[in-house]
């Protein structure tokens, strides 16, 4: 009996080891494994510190330009952040996030929070009831009425959030706020091995 709850034990580990969490990729993967695993040809490597790295790739959803951030703690993969390009958030910017929301939430099921941070509570409903959405959604962000707006998907592996925050462009002097689209997949180590990795790296500087 206690040979088959061993075994069972071990079997539970591998099926966790090697479940994929995101891109094909699974949390714990090395840089090494992940590189194997993607398929694009990768555009910069950066180094926080020893314990901190990031590799960058280029890649599209729905024919929207995007970066994807592959973040290792300790040599193992703990999150990974899809990037829209600049170019990409600025028009249609509501029926982008509509269309993430409804992809989301097919996979993850219903989110666990929604956060519209606005000046005025009513705003969501001014933008939902718009005629034209998208415009409005646009206009609020460029006139500072909304600030953010997160969704948030919580799995037994994977903190996931949809997050669209107000972003600053200077076009020939002249200052634009849109929306900037990032999606978000955390470890639930997350923070716990980002937290070790800055102590470790101000422990070094003394």
């Amino acid at each position: 009996m206690k040979r088959l709850i061993l075994t069972l034990a071990i079997f539970i580990n591998l099926i966790s080891l090697f479940s994929q969490d995101v891109r094909n990729v699974s949390w714990g993967m090395n840089i090494i494994d992940v590189q194997s695993s993607e398929t694009l040809t990768i555009f910069k490597r950066l180094d926080a510190n020893a314990n901190n790295t990031v590799l960058v790739y280029k890649d599209q959803i729905f024919g929207d330009s995007i970066y994807v951030w592959y973040q290792f703690l300790y040599d193992s993969l703990s999150s990974v952040m899809y990037q829209y390009y600049r170019s990409s958030t600025m028009e249609e910017s509501y029926d982008k996030m509509l269309r993430l929301v409804n992809l989301l939430t097919t996979k993850y099921s219903e989110p666990k929070e929604i956060i519209w941070n606005c000046k005025d509570p009513d705003i969501r409903n001014i933008v939902e009831n718009a005629e034209n959405q998208n415009q409005e959604l646009e206009y609020l962000f460029f006139a500072g009425d909304i600030t953010g707006i997160s969704y948030k998907w919580v799995t037994d592996r994977s903190f996931i959030s949809l997050v669209i925050s107000s972003e600053n462009l200077n076009v020939q002097g002249r200052n634009f706020i849109f929306p900037a689209f990032s999606i978000i997949y955390k470890s639930h180590n997350y923070d716990r091995l980002l937290q070790m990795s800055q102590n470790e790296y101000l422990q070094n500087k003394f």
